[in-house]
């Protein structure tokens, strides 16, 4: 059986690689003369260039010594154990006092009142008798001071050229002038 192409060619990269960097341990380099020489025996070396070769000492007494090994070891690398979660942020300490005026629940604002004002008529008695008109296709709402109109608003002022307004309950008092 014929190994692939790109079989052959990673074998000979690899080789070739290998012979590098075996060549490479076995040669050393001479710096004076800039190329590579195979490794001598130190016996074969001349004495003039033993004499120039400063050797330092070696304690060969710290390389057979036994050190003494710690009980606990510091890391395991063949012990796994899942890292702890984060702790999780102190939660803010919320003040036990209370506050100085009281908090009341906010009601969001009643809905604006729609209604125009086209004029007044005079009633019996000379009263005001407003003439309102809601926008729709339905007739004019009429209503004097203290009217309910509509079943929902009660009318609290009639003035010639202005009404005031608000919600049965008292809420969203609303000036309407003529026209608007």
């Amino acid at each position: 059986m014929k190994a692939p192409p790109r079989q052959v060619a990673t074998l000979v990269v690899v080789t070739l690689a290998l012979v590098g960097v075996l060549g490479y341990q076995l040669w050393d380099v001479d710096p004076a003369d800039g190329g590579a020489v195979p490794s001598q025996p130190l016996s074969s070396v001349n004495t003039e260039t033993a004499n120039t070769v400063q050797v330092t000492s070696v304690k060969l007494e710290a390389l057979t010594a036994r050190h003494a090994v710690t009980a606990t070891p510091t890391r395991d690398p063949f012990r796994y154990r899942m890292k702890p979660p984060p702790t999780p942020p102190p939660k803010p300490v919320l003040p036990t006092t209370t506050p100085d005026r009281p908090v009341r629940p906010t009601t969001p604002p009643p809905e604006r009142i729609t209604l125009k004002y086209l004029g007044y008529a005079l009633g019996p008695a000379g009263t005001r008798v407003a003439v309102l008109h809601d926008g729709s296709a339905r007739p004019p709402l009429l209503g004097k001071q203290g009217d309910v109109i509509a079943g929902r608003y009660r009318l609290l002022r009639v003035e010639a050229d202005n009404v005031e307004i608000a919600y049965l309950d008292g809420t969203g008092r609303s000036r309407l002038g003529k026209g608007q």
